[in-house]
């Protein structure tokens, strides 16, 4: 199970297989600040929520890997596709730890796509093409604002409480 706001860490494979977890360093999971490793996929949320999802997935390692993301069982929008390795600088490299610079640039695989309300989530990601003969890794995180957690800010208080206020007056005036 996942939750929202946090990158997690998925293992990748040869080209057609499936993610893997990435709980340990013999999996070829890297140490990054501020992400998750997460078991062997599906990765669900508990339940499906009144409100829109915002998936994130980025591959921040490899130029050239693509993947194909499948939300209970049904595909998701393919990953961007990079640009060619050879127009890359040589030493191009994403800054793992801060993956919205990977997905932001062209050169990384990355997709954001949205869920819309009440969609259940259970994810698993394929791996279409592979740049690198090893194994790796690749982070996604799951976003989403609930309207439970939309709180007006205190000059719309204090603007209702006059609105009331001047209502109440008006009220007892023409009483």
């Amino acid at each position: 199970m996942v939750g929202f706001n946090t990158w997690y860490q998925f293992g990748i494979d040869s080209t057609g297989g499936s993610a893997r977890g990435c709980v340990n360093t013999a999996q070829r999971c890297l140490d990054v600040p501020n992400t998750t490793p997460v078991a062997a996929p599906t990765w669900d949320l508990p339940v499906a929520f009144d409100f829109a999802v915002t998936l994130t997935v980025t591959d921040a390692f490899e130029v050239i890997d693509l993947f194909e993301i499948l939300n209970n069982g049904q595909p998701v929008p393919a990953s961007s596709l990079p640009v060619a390795a050879s127009s890359l600088a040589p030493a191009a490299v994403c800054n793992p730890l801060d993956l919205m610079s990977c997905v932001n640039d062209p050169a990384y695989a990355s997709l954001t796509t949205t869920f819309a309300p009440g969609t259940p989530i259970s994810l698993n990601f394929l791996i279409t093409q592979r740049g690198a003969p090893i194994d790796g890794s690749a982070f996604f995180i799951l976003t989403g604002v609930p309207d439970t957690q939309l709180v007006p800010e205190p000059s719309t208080w204090l603007l209702l409480a006059g609105g009331l206020v001047a209502a109440g007056a008006l009220r007892r005036r023409s009483r």
